[in-house]
C-alpha cells in the first residue's frame, strides 16, 4: 500500500479506470485473481516442507477492489441481515449464538416451562446455492422482479455457459459482460486459425441458447441447465455447417488440426532435418513423423517444416469441417509465409496459369527480372 500511498499522482488515473471498469462491467482480468504462493521458513535453517508456512500472496489491485466493496456492502449489511444472524457482521460473533443455546437449555432443563429444539440445514449456505429460495427472498425484500432475473439468469447462469463455449476453444476472455460488449470484443478474441464460419455461428448459437433459457425459465418455469444448454449451442453449430456443405455431424470434435513443427540444421548450411506431431482438438497426438532435407541452413529447414506439414495435411486428412494450425518456433519462417484469401476475379491470371498447366505433362516455370 505503501507504493500507491507514495506514487498516487502517477497511477490515479489508471487505477480508477481500472475501478471504474469493474463497476461498469461487472469483471476484472483473470491475471488479478490469481495469488503467488510464497514460503516462509518456520525455524532457522529450514530442511524440509514442513519448515516452511506457504502464504498467498494477493495482487495489491485486487485487494484495493475489495477493500472498496467491502466497505460499500458494510452500510447495507445490517439492513438486509437478520439480528439473529451472528457470523460475518461487524461487532457480532459466532461464538455468542453457543452461549445463547446453551442458556436457553440450561433454562428449559431448570424450570417447568417446556420446548423444543430446531436443527436447521446449512446447506445453502455452505454447500451450494438456491436460486428459487433467493430469488423469493429478493423480491419479499421488494426487489424488482426484473432486476432478480437479470441477476440469476442473464448474469451469472450465461457466464457459465459462455466460458464453456470459450473452453472449447482455449480463449481466456472476460465473462459477465454484457452481450453488446461481447458482440463488439468477438472479433479481437478470435484464434489464430479463425475458422471463420465455425467461429461467427458459435456466437450466435450461445446467445439463442441463452434468449431461449431466460424465455423457458420465465414463460414456463423450466429451470436453466448449462449443460443441456451447451450442448444445444453444439448442435445448432453442426446443423450450420451441414447445411452450408463446409462440416460433418463430427465437425465440432474435427474442427481444430494442430501441426507442431521443428526444423534444424546441424551447420550454416550443414544436414538438416524437420521433426512434426499431429495433435487434434483434445492435444491427442495423431501422428509423429520426421523428414531428412539434405543440406541447407536452418532458416530453409524451417520453411520446409511448414511446407511438409501443409502437404501431409493435404494428403493424409480429410480436411473438410477442419481448420490446420501450423504452430512454428521461427519468426523468420512465420514471417515469410502469409495467406490471404481473394475471390477468383482478383486472381484471374493464376487461374489461367494453373488450367493450362492440367493441360501440360510437364512444370512450366519462367523467371522474370530480379
Amino acid at each position: 500500500m505503501n507504493f500507491f500511498k507514495a506514487n498516487w499522482g502517477a497511477i490515479q488515473e489508471d487505477f480508477m479506470n481500472f475501478i471504474n471498469e469493474f463497476h461498469r462491467d461487472g469483471s476484472v482480468v483473470r491475471e488479478l485473481n490469481r495469488a503467488f504462493i510464497a514460503l516462509i521458513p518456520k525455524v532457522g535453517n529450514p530442511l524440509s516442507m514442513k519448515d516452511f508456512r506457504p502464504i498467498s500472496l494477493v495482487s495489491s489491485m485486487y485487494k484495493v477492489l475489495a477493500k472498496v466493496l467491502t466497505n460499500r456492502l458494510r452500510k447495507v449489511m445490517n439492513s438486509i441481515i437478520g439480528e439473529a444472524q451472528m457470523a460475518f457482521i461487524e461487532n457480532r460473533q459466532s461464538s455468542d449464538s453457543l452461549v445463547i443455546a446453551e442458556e436457553i437449555i440450561h433454562k428449559w432443563r431448570s424450570g417447568n416451562d417446556g420446548g423444543f429444539l430446531v436443527k436447521l440445514e446449512f446447506e445453502k449456505a455452505y454447500n451450494n446455492v438456491d436460486h428459487d429460495f433467493l430469488d423469493s427472498m429478493l423480491e419479499g425484500m421488494g426487489f424488482d422482479v426484473e432486476s432478480i432475473d437479470q441477476q440469476f439468469l442473464n448474469y451469472s447462469w450465461s457466464s457459465v455457459l459462455w466460458r464453456m463455449c470459450m473452453d472449447w476453444w482455449r480463449v481466456q476472455c472476460c465473462l459477465n459482460s454484457s452481450v453488446k460488449k461481447w458482440l463488439e470484443k468477438w472479433s479481437g478474441q478470435c484464434p489464430a486459425f479463425k475458422h471463420e464460419r465455425a467461429w461467427n455461428s458459435l456466437f450466435y448459437a450461445i446467445v439463442w441458447s441463452i434468449g431461449e433459457s431466460r424465455n423457458n425459465y420465465v414463460f414456463e418455469n423450466i429451470e436453466p441447465n448449462v449443460v443441456k444448454a451447451s450442448e444445444v449451442v453444439k448442435f445448432w453449430v453442426v446443423w450450420w455447417f451441414k447445411h452450408m456443405g463446409k462440416g460433418s455431424t463430427d465437425a465440432i470434435q474435427s474442427l481444430l488440426i494442430n501441426f507442431n513443427g521443428d526444423g534444424s540444421a546441424l551447420g550454416k548450411p550443414g544436414p538438416a532435418g524437420v521433426g512434426e506431431v499431429l495433435r487434434d482438438s483434445n492435444g491427442k497426438i495423431l501422428c509423429l513423423f520426421s523428414y531428412h532435407l539434405g543440406t541447407m541452413d536452418s532458416n530453409k529447414a524451417e520453411i520446409w517444416t511448414i511446407k511438409i506439414a501443409v502437404g501431409s495435411c493435404n494428403s493424409t486428412l480429410s480436411l473438410r469441417g477442419c481448420a490446420i494450425s501450423i504452430v512454428s518456433d521461427s519468426k523468420v519462417a512465420v514471417s515469410w509465409v502469409n495467406v490471404i484469401y481473394k475471390s477468383r476475379a482478383f486472381n484471374s491470371f493464376t487461374d489461367s496459369l494453373a488450367k493450362m498447366e492440367a493441360n501440360l505433362d510437364g512444370d512450366f516455370v519462367e523467371w522474370g527480372d530480379v
